[in-house]
């Protein structure tokens, strides 16, 4: 392999390492400066158990996906086919991450009054 090639190989691993670690990511948000009732508290620890758990459960095998996919790419005999399907199967992973994030979101949202909500809009705006 030449250097060029390992260069290319270099931006393309960079760029899947960048976008693996961020496809959970989203703006973070401080509930407790909703003032929450009690109850609304218990409801989002509650909500925020569950993503730990759904996270921990989906991301470590799109990270493994993503680690075989970087070695996939920087085999010069690998399959091309084989390296759109993984990259496929990887894009497929994180949007299921995504879809739960954004239901617990939701789900969230919908224990707020009015005013949190519009408070909540605010704060992830900035």
């Amino acid at each position: 392999m030449n250097v060029m090639q390992q260069l290319v190989i270099g931006i393309l691993l960079l760029m899947l390492l960048s976008v693996g670690a961020s496809f959970a990511s989203g703006p973070t948000i401080d509930w407790e400066q909703l003032d929450l009732s009690p109850s609304q508290k218990n409801h989002i620890q509650d909500l925020d158990s569950q993503w730990k758990a759904i996270y921990n459960q989906l991301a470590p095998p799109i990270r493994q996906k993503e680690v075989r996919l970087m070695n996939l790419m920087g085999n010069p005999t690998s399959n091309e086919g084989d390296i759109a399907d993984l990259q496929n199967e990887i894009n497929a992973d994180k949007v299921r991450l995504k879809q739960q994030a954004t239901e617990l979101f939701l789900s969230k949202r919908k224990c707020l009054r009015p005013d949190q909500k519009r408070r909540l809009m605010d704060m992830m705006h900035k």
